[in-house]
């Protein structure tokens, strides 16, 4: 199986992180994650 994620997916990931690295704190972050 293919656990890889698609293109798509990727950059969804990509953009999530950007947007909670640059609305919250490391501790909030961790806290969400």
């Amino acid at each position: 199986m293919n656990f890889d994620l698609t293109e798509e997916r990727q950059m969804l990931q990509d953009s999530l992180r950007r947007f909670l690295r640059d609305k919250y704190d490391t501790a909030t972050r961790n806290g969400i994650l």
